[in-house]
């Protein structure tokens, strides 16, 4: 609207801005800002009709990071009754993919809010379609929500080690998460020193005590994680001086400072916190009894960037969870070595990677959601960009897509439609996400007439509500009611009244 108004091509003698909006943020500071001719204005603001009925869904959140087809999948969700009656029995539905999962009735006074915490399986593996929806009422924009749920389907593993023994055991390891090979990809790979690192086939890097990083290195690790990889990181070396300072310093790992040996004794573990989404229902029997026993790690000290999920009874941490770009680093200070720690033959072995691996390994960066008309980027395999992309709007609009080979993605310029956009690589399914209405739609207190005066004179604006006669009502406040019909109407009755009181009467005629 600033724009508007400072147009200096408009040089009509008469200025007028009309203004249709719902008026519930006030102009800020800089709306006069730049404006020379502000006085010759005149400013009609179009108002909607009282909002009676409305309820919104202010917000929905997932509480649990690992989703899987053997977890229930949690989501808390926030309604607010932003209309002026009372709501009873109202039901709010949780659908899986069109199919309803859960289901709530309650009753919302004016003015307040209740939250509802769902659970439910996954419907498939894949990508599931989660919608949350209330009744019509009278703003129907804020009555669904729309979530992306990438549920693991297939993850690609690249295992990296120091030697055939640190490779060997961690293969087991994932054959035991995996022994039928359903789901997932494993490569893997021996490499103490990491000149190279050649991960673009790979969803999840595993990486087991890497004697040297040179700068190379760095640069290949910081573009994997930039693009959304994971990375499982066991340290074992006290000399930092052999990894690039890149390492530190760009990607954020933490700096190691010297092994700390129990000698004849070990370090017991504990749960950092009083709750780690990271080892929440884990699944063994008893916790307490499946940590392990550390007797070698790497000191490290903790960054403000840094989670600890575990940490040694001396406070220092044995688990910790950083992120760089659109990536996640897992990072034991530790190694899978029974001369270092006996955790290779605890029973929480096996289910503590899983869950590191379906974190790291699934995609929620392309399925996340955008708020509307803005740009959604989606990340692209360069093998995959030369195919060729559409995607489907809410409303079932087919738009071809153009990928940027140099950024390796796709960027979404339109996004003007609530609900689910669908992606699809050569005409299959590749990722979906939903859009989000903005904060600043949904229906709170308008600011009144005299809030605006305080900026606008009185004689520079006029106020209008739509109806039923709009158009006729916005015309008589612009150019005044047309009197000219009361006009025509009173001359033809006086024209009457003249010719009745002016006839001829034949009596007096004949005399």
């Amino acid at each position: 609207m600033n724009n508007f108004l400072q147009d200096n091509t408009i040089v009509e003698p008469i200025k007028e801005c009309v203004v249709f909006s719902d008026y519930m943020h006030q102009p800020d500071s800089t709306f006069m800002a730049g404006i020379s001719n502000f006085e010759s204005w005149k400013f009609y603001f179009i108002q909607p009709g009282m909002v009676y009925d409305n309820l919104s869904i202010r917000s929905v959140s997932s509480l649990n990071r690992i989703k899987t087809m053997s977890q229930l999948v949690k989501l808390n969700t926030r309604i607010e009754n932003s209309g002026e009656i009372p709501k009873p029995n109202v039901p709010l539905e949780l659908l899986f993919n069109d199919h309803r999962v859960g289901q709530v009735v309650s009753e919302f006074d004016p003015g307040k809010e209740k939250e509802f915490l769902f659970q439910a399986y996954p419907a498939n593996m894949g990508i599931v379609q989660c919608k949350f929806s209330l009744p019509k009422d009278d703003y129907e924009l804020d009555n669904t929500w729309f979530l992306s749920m990438p549920i693991m389907e297939q993850i690609r593993c690249g295992i990296i080690g120091a030697n055939n023994e640190d490779v060997a055991m961690l293969e087991m390891v994932l054959r035991a998460i995996d022994p039928q090979n359903q789901f997932l990809s494993i490569e893997s790979r021996v490499q103490p020193h990491l000149n190279r690192l050649f991960l673009d086939g790979v969803d999840v890097a595993i990486i087991h005590n890497p004697k040297k990083i040179t700068e190379d290195g760095a640069k290949d690790l910081e573009k994997f994680l930039q693009s959304g990889g994971g990375v499982i990181w066991f340290h074992g070396e006290a000399d930092g001086s052999e990894f690039h300072p890149d390492f530190f310093k760009k990607i954020g790992f933490p700096f190691p400072e010297k092994r700390i040996t129990a000698g004849q004794g070990f370090f017991s573990t504990q749960i950092a916190g009083d709750h780690s989404d990271l080892l929440q229902d884990l699944q063994v029997r008893n916790i307490a009894n499946e940590l392990p026993e550390v007797f070698n790690y790497i000191q490290t000290k903790l960054d403000v960037k840094q989670k600890a999920h575990w940490i040694l009874n001396n406070g220092d941490p044995l688990l910790m969870e950083f992120s760089k770009g659109s990536g996640t680093v897992f990072y034991f200070s530790t190694l899978l070595d029974l001369r270092w720690n006996d955790l290779v033959i605890r029973g929480m072995l096996v289910p503590l990677i899983y869950r590191l691996l379906v974190l790291t390994g699934t995609d929620e960066i392309n399925t996340s959601s955008v708020q509307i008309n803005e740009h959604k980027w989606i990340s692209v395999e360069e093998k995959y960009l030369r195919n060729k992309w559409e995607i489907v709007s809410p409303s079932g609009k087919i738009e071809m897509i153009v990928p940027e080979y140099d950024r390796e993605g796709i960027n979404i310029t339109s996004t003007d439609e609530l609900g689910v956009y669908t992606v699809y690589s050569n005409g299959e399914l590749f990722t979906s996400f939903p859009t989000r209405l903005h904060d600043q739609e949904y229906i709170q207190s308008r600011f009144s007439q005299d809030d605006i005066e305080l900026i606008l004179s009185n004689d520079q604006t006029r106020w209008l509500t739509l109806q039923d006669e709009f158009a006729q009502a916005f015309s008589e406040t612009r150019q005044g009611k047309a009197l000219w019909k009361i006009f025509l109407a009173l001359a033809i009755a006086l024209l009457l009244a003249e010719t009745i009181i002016g006839r001829p009467e034949p009596l007096k005629m004949k005399t």
